[in-house]
C-alpha cells in the first residue's frame, strides 16, 4: 500500500506537522535539524512500533508533551486503510486499524511495509550474521504469508531444544522436538530461499551499475550444509550441541553471503564500494 497522507504530533521536534507524498518518489530536504529524518522516523515508527534511531521509545517524544501521536491514510488499488498510533511516555501504546484496536504490533507490519536504508545500512556487509537473517526475514515476511508463522514455531522448537539440552536430557527426550524443528526450518528456509532468488536478478543488476569491473555473487546459505539431511545432522550432533548447551546448526544460523571473486566483499572492497 502507499503512504497517501500522515500526521505527526509531538514526535521528536516536530510538534505538530501533515505531509501528502505523491506517487512514486518522494525527496524531503530542509536545514540541518529542521526534521527531515523525524519525517522518515515517525513513517518507520508508524510501521514498526518502535524507532530505528533509539532503543528508548520515550525519547522520541516531544519533550513538552507526555505522549506521541501517528496517523496516515493507505491507498492501493482495491482499497483505503487508515493507521493510528499513540505512544504515551509511561510507556503503553494504542494502535487503530481503520478504528479497530490491535493488540500485535505484527499487525502494523503487514499493514505498512517498510525497508529503511540509512548511511549505517552497509554495515550490514561486515558485522554478524544476525543483521543479514533480520533482513532476509524482513523481505520474507512480506512476501509470503506463511512466513511468520512457520518463523515463530522455529523459534518456539529451538527455545525447548536449547532448554532441554542445557538440563543434559537424554537424546530420547530431545528426539520429538527434533522432528518438529526439522519441519518448521524446512518451510522456513524454502520461504527464505525463494525471496533471496528473487532479489538475486536485481541486486546484480544494481551491483553491476555500481561496480563493474568487479564480479560478485550473492548467497544464502540455510545454517547447515544443504547436502546433509537436516534430521541426521541434529542426532550426529546432539554430543557436541548438550556440551554446548544450545543447537549448533539450523536455519537460526542462515546468513546472505557476498562474495567479490573468491573473497567475502568486506574483505575485497573498499568502506566506499561497500
Amino acid at each position: 500500500m502507499s503512504l497517501s497522507r500522515i500526521n505527526i504530533g509531538s514526535f521528536r521536534n516536530i510538534t505538530s506537522a501533515s505531509l501528502q507524498p505523491c506517487d512514486g518518489l518522494n525527496l524531503i530536504y530542509g536545514q540541518n535539524g529542521s526534521g527531515k529524518t523525524s519525517i522518515l522516523e515517525a513513517i518507520y515508527f508508524l510501521g514498526m512500533g518502535r524507532s530505528f534511531r533509539s532503543h528508548l521509545s520515550q525519547r522520541v517524544i516531544n519533550n513538552d508533551d507526555d505522549k506521541l501521536t501517528l496517523f496516515a491514510h493507505l491507498i492501493d488499488a482495491d482499497r483505503d486503510c487508515k493507521i493510528g498510533l499513540r505512544r504515551h511516555r509511561s510507556g503503553e501504546i494504542e494502535v487503530k486499524i481503520d478504528g479497530e484496536k490491535v493488540k500485535r504490533l505484527s499487525t502494523l507490519a503487514e499493514t505498512l511495509p517498510i525497508q529503511v536504508i540509512t548511511p549505517e545500512s552497509f554495515s550490514l556487509l561486515f558485522e554478524g550474521p544476525k543483521a543479514r537473517r533480520q533482513f532476509i526475514d524482513w523481505g520474507a515476511f512480506h512476501s509470503d504469508p506463511h512466513f511468520y508463522q512457520a518463523w515463530v514455531n522455529t523459534r518456539k522448537v529451538l527455545k525447548q531444544r536449547n532448554q532441554l539440552l542445557r538440563n543434559q536430557s537424554s537424546y530420547s527426550q530431545i528426539q520429538f522436538w527434533d522432528k518438529e524443528l526439522v519441519r518448521y526450518a524446512e518451510q522456513v528456509t524454502d520461504i527464505r530461499n525463494q525471496y533471496v532468488d528473487s532479489l538475486n536478478v536485481l541486486l546484480k543488476g544494481i551491483i553491476g551499475v555500481f561496480l563493474p569491473q568487479i564480479d560478485i555473487k550473492v548467497s544464502f546459505t540455510r545454517g547447515w550444509d544443504s547436502k546433509t539431511d537436516f534430521a541426521q545432522l541434529l542426532e550426529n550432533q546432539y554430543s557436541r550441541d548438550l556440551a554446548a548447551g544450545n543447537t549448533g546448526s539450523g536455519p537460526h544460523k542462515a546468513d546472505l553471503r557476498l562474495r567479490a571473486g573468491n573473497l567475502p566483499a568486506q574483505d575485497a572492497l573498499s568502506r566506499g564500494q561497500l
